[in-house]
């Protein structure tokens, strides 16, 4: 408990940085949402979004996805990531977010473009998304190739294992659905 207080200590003395820029406002509304305050950290992230900051659309989102305010939350996601598209995290996000609605076609074009980003922070997460969402949509295909690389980026992955043939027993009956399709109809000829 010592450690939490005294980080908790150390935040609170960050918010007596004074300044009028749209940094030092978004800097304060990070302290506050950290501290978990969530008025004041609104108040001063829509304050540095007035002085031009387009990261504290990312904080507000976070702020309304934690209230629960999905709708806020996307918004402010999208806002965020029209002028930074290569956040992988942010779009994850986003795609978590369609996931739980049931959009998961939409869910997977976030999660297809944050695996695009060229630095990609959170690898693992944005592979498992990517792997459930494709099931989800239906495309098993998409998610056989994306499991398989999954499971050699991140052997230790006993879920992912179980996944891994899961997947792969579908796609071997899927090719014996389809070599017995085709000798059915050369049958017929």
């Amino acid at each position: 408990v010592g450690d939490l207080e005294a980080g908790e200590e150390y935040l609170r003395q960050a918010l007596e940085v004074k300044g009028n820029e749209a940094g030092d406002a978004e800097y304060r509304g990070r302290i506050c949402y950290l501290l978990g305050d969530y008025d004041t950290a609104l108040t001063e992230l829509e304050k540095a979004l007035e002085k031009g900051s387009t990261s504290a659309n990312l904080y507000l989102a976070k702020i309304f996805d934690e209230m629960g305010d999905e709708t806020s939350a996307q918004e402010y996601y999208k806002t965020y990531i029209a002028s930074v598209p290569t956040d992988s995290a942010a779009l994850n996000e986003l795609g978590e977010m369609m996931m739980e609605k049931g959009q998961f076609a939409e869910a997977v074009t976030y999660f297809e473009l944050a695996s695009k980003c060229p630095t990609i922070s959170n690898k693992r997460v944005l592979m498992h998304n990517l792997i459930v969402a494709y099931e989800y949509n239906g495309n098993f295909y998409k998610a056989w190739e994306v499991v398989q690389e999954y499971v050699k980026l991140f052997p230790d992955d006993a879920e992912a294992q179980r996944e891994y043939i899961f997947l792969k027993n579908r796609q071997m009956e899927e090719e014996v659905s389809e070599t017995e399709s085709t000798e059915t109809i050369e049958g017929t000829n």
